[in-house]
């Protein structure tokens, strides 16, 4: 199993710090600091985004222009 490191190792968060997951777009606070992992849906989503690792924090993804803004989801 994949270790949960939180959105800033997510293929979802998005640079300004929102993620397609939650509308509209604002992370709840337990998922921000930690206090909950997000690796299954939430009972308030309307959609089964959860979290995806990647092997680099989004600060560095921006700066190596590796960045791939998050696909589409289709539900």
């Amino acid at each position: 199993m994949t270790k949960y490191k939180g959105c800033n190792y997510c293929r979802h968060f998005r640079p300004e710090g929102t993620c397609p997951a939650f509308d509209p777009g604002l992370i709840p606070m337990g998922i921000v600091d930690g206090r909950i992992k997000h690796t299954e849906p939430l009972p308030s989503q309307k959609n089964t985004i959860v979290y995806e690792p990647t092997e680099k924090w989004i600060g560095h993804r921006l700066k190596t222009g590796d960045y791939e803004p998050p696909r589409k989801i289709q539900d």
